[in-house]
């Protein structure tokens, strides 16, 4: 029975997929809280904000209107793991996962962890819902200025993804008909990602690059692993390859 579901459905596959990623970055001028860069000849805008933080990442998985935890958790180690070697090892950051600094965060800022979790959540959701080039709230300037200068770091970055399983059931109903004419978003899957660039001198966003794809699928390695390099390619370098020490 497996063997004859999965084949049709990779077939509808190959035929519904749809994929989008839209890149956005400061025009302005960038600027830098702790880190100077010596005099060169290449000019560097985002990649000037070479001290970072990386915020927990977020990823929400749906199934059938319900959120599944066991396949959130994996999923998002993998993730933190991937971003930080991908920044740090081929982009030239000194990059540095925000929950190294649990111990000592809430009394720097002098915030509950409640608190300060809340205000993580305020600054997911500004980055998601804010056009680009937005001024940033007073709130949102506080927060970033806050963990920014706490922790002495240029930037923070948020990562947040989400992925809705197609529908098993209605998949099967277009299979058993077969009829391509039903409404896509019925049966379709889909999978966003996202990363946003705080800038801690200002609490601006100043880089976000945010990739999607709707199909019908039923593999549980969907995303692939290259989603997180494929998120942070577009992003400047913050050194030149020949100076990362790999």
């Amino acid at each position: 029975m497996m063997m004859i579901r999965r084949v049709p459905t990779v077939a509808l596959s190959v035929l519904c997929v749809a994929c989008s990623a839209t890149k956005w970055q400061q025009p302005g001028e960038i600027r830098p809280s702790t880190y100077q860069m010596s005099e060169e000849r290449i000019k560097r805008s985002v990649g000037k904000l070479r001290r970072l933080a990386i915020t927990p990442i977020r990823y929400e998985h749906v199934k059938d209107g319900t959120r599944v935890p066991d396949k959130e958790l994996p999923v998002t180690r993998e993730w933190s793991s991937m971003a930080l070697s991908h920044l740090r090892d081929w982009k030239g950051y000194e990059v540095a996962p925000l929950e190294l600094y649990d111990d000592m965060y809430p009394q720097k800022l002098g915030r509950s962890r409640d608190e300060i979790d809340r205000s993580l959540e305020a600054l997911a959701k500004w980055a998601k819902d804010s056009p680009d080039g937005e001024p940033p709230p007073a709130e949102v300037v506080s927060t970033v200025n806050g963990i920014g200068r706490a922790l002495n770091t240029d930037g923070l970055v948020i990562v947040q993804g989400f992925r809705r399983e197609p529908s098993t059931w209605n998949v099967a109903l277009v299979i058993l008909s077969a009829s391509l004419t039903w409404p896509l978003l019925a049966v379709e899957g889909y999978f966003e990602m996202r990363a946003d660039l705080y800038e801690v001198e200002t609490g601006r966003i100043v880089w976000r690059h945010r990739i999607s794809e709707r199909r019908i699928d039923v593999d549980d390695h969907w995303p692939p692993r290259s989603a997180m390099q494929q998120l942070f390619d577009p992003i400047e370098q913050a050194l030149p390859r020949a100076l990362i020490d790999r």
